[in-house]
């Protein structure tokens, strides 16, 4: 049995003691993720367990995020510091390697950079981030990234760097900061097509 396998059970149970509202998102994600996988030939035992994995901290506000994050010796980015939110991920990707004894580093940087994406993400990685975006009760809310869950059908990059475009553009149009792990995805995934 593979460590992402044997991690399921320590995983669902710390699942259990999230808001019922976010314990829906993940396995709505998780099931978008595993359709994606499925179309993509991406590995389904790696992409469901980063899937459930991914908003473990999300639930955190945003003073228990930094304070978790320093008492765990994380290092804010400046961004961070100001968008503390940001830090639900590097916590939980922490937390699957800790608690949940998940090994594979395709399975944790895919929890590290669902957010905001990352340079040479791995095909993992782009599943879930796109997952996370474009899952059902997202779309129902805002129906232009109907246009983004079509496009992952068939390329992953392509509605990555789609979705990044807008979310950019959204961020800048309304003065808010925007990550640099982001810009650089964007670029990197732009010269990846």
């Amino acid at each position: 049995m593979s460590s992402v396998a044997d991690s399921l059970p320590k995983l669902r149970s710390v699942i259990q003691s999230l808001p019922p509202g976010l314990q829906s998102h993940l396995e709505r994600v998780r099931e978008l993720s595993l359709e994606l996988a499925a179309i993509h030939g991406v590995d389904p035992g790696k992409v469901g367990t980063a899937a459930l994995g991914h908003d473990l901290y999300r639930a955190h506000s945003e003073e228990q995020l930094l304070s978790e994050a320093r008492a765990k010796g994380l290092v804010p980015t400046p961004v961070e510091e100001r968008v503390p939110l940001l830090l639900h991920c590097p916590l939980a990707a922490r937390l699957l390697r800790e608690e949940c004894a998940v090994t594979d580093e395709e399975v944790i940087q895919a929890v590290r950079w669902h957010s905001t994406s990352c340079p040479r993400m791995s095909r993992v990685g782009l599943v879930v981030f796109i997952a996370d975006k474009v899952e059902p009760q997202k779309v129902e809310r805002a129906p232009h990234l109907g246009r983004t869950a079509a496009l992952a059908r068939e390329s992953l990059e392509r509605a990555a760097a789609e979705y990044l475009t807008a979310e950019i553009a959204s961020l800048l149009e309304k003065g808010s900061l925007v990550h640099p792990t982001s810009l650089a995805a964007r670029n990197d995934l732009l010269m990846r097509l």
